[in-house]
């Protein structure tokens, strides 16, 4: 009830509560990922993952725990785990000598999908050894857990303002205190106060923790950088943020991530251009993407929006006076899941698409001399429209 009234506060309220509203995609849909790359079945280890196919927080597996299995159609999920979990739900079925063997008892013959990521070099050798056949299919469980996102949109929802909010608590705590010899780390735990603010303001009662922080001034480097006591203070033209927050239901386990950035800036032509940049996100690109469109289609529209501040971006220090804006090849966002590890990326060349039920995050990166800016909304993909949910 409380995220559904702050929903209701936000510019597309109404249509985001209407999405809201929809029916929780299941593992149908994984299933159809699964035939079309020739899944027979998924070993996961992954702990965020396998919250997703468990619905029990990581923490609840016990020292144990090994990995999931998922078999295409297949009515319960399977845990392998060296001792007894004791959790609601959880009935022993067989016992094994080794995963290996746990493998093969599933699979059989077929082809098992891995995330290459997550899984131990010595038991991917054990696996070869033991003529299982497995493939990569981190491209499968994120495509469909982008496809399924909308499912949990409240949680986004909540993460993405609270991270944005907190940003503006923080470039607030640099604009009164710049005098008095600041460091990154101030302005992080002035972050964090404005995260727990929002979430007491507005009754949410949900966990959270850090996925990522990014704080730095320009003068420091222009390349992402976590707080390490550096000075920040009037000296400094400009200071980047760009926040993740990890989001848990009621039970413990992540349903979201947020991805959104800000910049701040003593200078006026600096703050109206991110004022102005942000304006241009939720108000031409967001509404601009849409189910079909592919990465690199989509970058190609953010380039021609950004166009329309070329001369603001120059003048602000943020570009050479020679370049244009036909120079930014970087990504200008991106799909989302419960973490930045995408199919789909606003970049030239991409041809990975946009569908409805995708959440993500557009954004204009703009790294130049000694000023780091940075500017990042969400949206959310539905079949009506595309929209952003931090307004």
């Amino acid at each position: 009830r409380e995220i559904a009234e702050f929903v209701s506060t936000l510019r597309f309220g109404p249509e985001l509560g209407e999405v809201m509203e929809g029916e929780p995609l299941g593992f149908g849909l994984l299933d159809t990922l699964m035939a079309t790359a020739g899944f027979d079945g998924l070993y996961l280890r992954d702990p965020l993952t396998c919250e997703m196919f468990t619905g029990v927080p990581a923490r609840d597996f016990g020292d144990g725990f090994d990995g999931v299995y998922y078999g295409a159609g297949l009515d319960s999920i399977i845990v392998a785990s060296t001792r007894p979990i004791e959790h609601d739900g959880f009935v022993p079925i067989a016992r094994f000598a080794d995963e290996t063997e746990f493998i093969a008892s599933q699979a059989g013959s077929g082809t098992v999908g891995i995330e290459e990521h997550g899984l131990a070099c010595g038991l991917f050798a054990r696996f070869q050894e033991n003529a299982i056949h497995m493939a990569d299919a981190s491209y499968v469980i994120r495509r469909w857990l982008e496809l399924r996102a909308v499912s949990d949109l409240p949680y986004y929802i909540v993460a993405a303002n609270a991270a944005l909010r907190a940003i503006e608590k923080a470039t607030g705590y640099i604009e009164a205190h710049a005098a008095g010899g600041l460091t990154d780390l101030d302005v992080a735990r002035a972050y964090r106060r404005g995260v727990d603010e929002f979430f007491t303001s507005n009754r949410i009662t949900l966990g959270r923790s850090d996925y990522f922080e990014i704080i730095h001034t320009g003068e420091r480097t222009l390349g992402p950088a976590v707080p390490a006591g550096q000075p920040i203070g009037a000296e400094n033209d400009t200071v980047k943020f760009d926040m993740g927050l990890l989001v848990a239901d009621a039970f413990g386990c992540v349903r979201a991530c947020s991805d959104v950035a800000g910049t701040y800036s003593p200078l006026a032509e600096i703050r109206a251009l991110e004022k102005d940049l942000r304006r241009q996100l939720t108000d031409d690109l967001i509404p601009a993407i849409r189910p079909g469109m592919t990465g690199d289609q989509a970058h190609t529209h953010g380039v021609e929006a950004l166009r329309l501040h070329e001369a603001a971006i120059k003048s602000a220090g943020l570009m050479p006076q020679e370049a244009s804006v036909d120079g930014y090849r970087r990504d200008c966002g991106h799909s989302l899941q419960r973490q930045t590890f995408v199919t789909t990326t606003f970049e030239p060349n991409d041809q990975s698409t946009v569908e409805a039920g995708m959440l993500g995050c557009v954004e204009y990166v703009l790294p130049f001399g000694k000023r780091a800016f940075a500017v990042e909304e969400a949206f959310c993909v539905s079949k009506a429209k595309t929209m952003p949910f931090t307004l």
